[in-house]
């Protein structure tokens, strides 16, 4: 809470929010360089039908979310403000310049799907195909946490490892799936990826880098 608190205050005051995260990761020891995607605002809004009444609702993501526990049946999602937003500063660059692009196994819809949005960013990471691997957060057919599930049919993406994996073709050449779907490995691979598969749960710190391990692997 502390944390918001202090964000908060700082963009009142005027701070860009590259400048508060840099702030804050200092603060925390936090030695890899964090930066925000834009320091320009964006609003996710989920437009969908409120399941009792059936009157369209057009909610901000946090109150279909947490409010309303994602109990609304959704029809789109966009994001308000993204196409008058610009790249943070050290954005473009870092991508450029990254030996290996990871794209981690967040919602592609509401976590990923925004900051590629932005103008710039998906076509810096396109151009670094070659050198992007992306890891499934979709685990035999449904997310690992939270609500992916509920959005991305609306977003016309498959709930399935390999339905991520085409979403995002044109900007990883590798993917990384878990073990109970390595049926999918050759529906991948015939999307023209590099493809493996392992135990992608990440229950502690050395589950993790294993996973991490994994995905570069398949781009050295």
């Amino acid at each position: 809470l502390a944390t918001h608190l202090f964000r908060t205050g700082r963009l009142a005051a005027g701070a860009s929010l590259s400048e508060v995260t840099a702030t804050i990761a200092r603060r925390f020891g936090v030695r890899a360089r964090v930066i925000p995607a834009t320091d320009d605002p964006i609003e996710t809004r989920i437009e969908c039908v409120d399941q009792l009444t059936g009157d369209p609702l057009d909610l901000h993501f946090q109150e279909y979310w947490v409010r309303r526990a994602a109990r609304d049946l959704v029809k789109g999602i966009r994001y308000d403000g993204v196409s008058h937003a610009a790249p943070a500063p050290g954005v473009l660059g870092s991508i450029a310049d990254a030996d290996i692009i990871v794209v981690c196994p967040s919602n592609p819809v509401v976590s990923i799907g925004p900051i590629l949005a932005i103008p710039g960013v998906r076509d810096a990471v396109t151009s670094r195909r070659g050198a992007a691997v992306g890891i499934s957060g979709i685990v035999g057919g449904g997310p690992v946490s939270g609500m992916a599930d509920k959005l991305m049919p609306a977003a016309g993406i498959e709930v399935t490892a390999a339905g991520v994996a085409e979403h995002y073709r044109e900007l990883v050449s590798a993917w990384l799936l878990d073990d109970v779907d390595r049926d999918l490995v050759p529906r991948v691979e015939s999307l023209g990826m590099r493809c493996a598969a392992t135990d992608t749960i990440m229950v502690d710190d050395d589950r993790a880098e294993a996973v991490a391990r994994a995905a570069l692997a398949l781009l050295t």
